[in-house]
């Protein structure tokens, strides 16, 4: 009997009988994790990763165990994903119309502060000014303001 002879009948079923109790170990430990990847609330993903684990046990085999777990990761990724980008588009949007909020209230600041009526002008100076305090500015948009404000209390002199 060669080497390898040997290792083919005894060492690999040995190796594999010992790694069989490992794949429903490592099945189970996967759930709870692939649960909360895909929920991403704790109470839900909780009560799946319980449901999923009960299913396990009417899973035949070790390895087939191992194999939907491995499944349900893959989707809890997935899903992960998709909510990461759905995220990140969501606040692009916001910001936009955040920014899209500002240049209207700019907008109409700075048509108050020019135009001919005393009071609409204080007022329009007077949200000018609380802009550029606010903190929603960027730079350039502070420049913008800045020279409008500029503008309009210099023709007011």
């Amino acid at each position: 009997m060669s080497g390898e002879d040997i290792v083919l009948s005894v060492v690999i079923p040995l190796i594999i009988a010992e790694l069989g109790p490992w794949c429903d170990w490592l099945a189970r430990k996967l759930l709870p994790w692939a649960a909360r990847l895909r929920y991403n609330n704790e109470s839900r993903a909780s009560v799946r990763a319980e449901e999923w684990c009960d299913d396990l046990s009417q899973i035949p085999g070790q390895l087939s165990k191992l194999v939907y777990s491995l499944g349900q990761l893959t989707m809890g990724f997935t899903i992960a994903a998709r909510r990461e980008v759905r995220d990140a588009r969501a606040a692009k949007v916001s910001a936009r119309e955040e920014r899209e909020e500002v240049i209207r209230t700019i907008r109409w600041a700075s048509e108050m502060a020019v135009s001919g009526n005393q009071e609409r002008a204080q007022l329009g100076i007077a949200q000018l000014g609380a802009l550029l305090k606010s903190g929603m500015l960027s730079e350039s948009e502070k420049d913008f303001v800045q020279a409008a404000l500029e503008t309009v209390v210099g023709s007011h002199r």
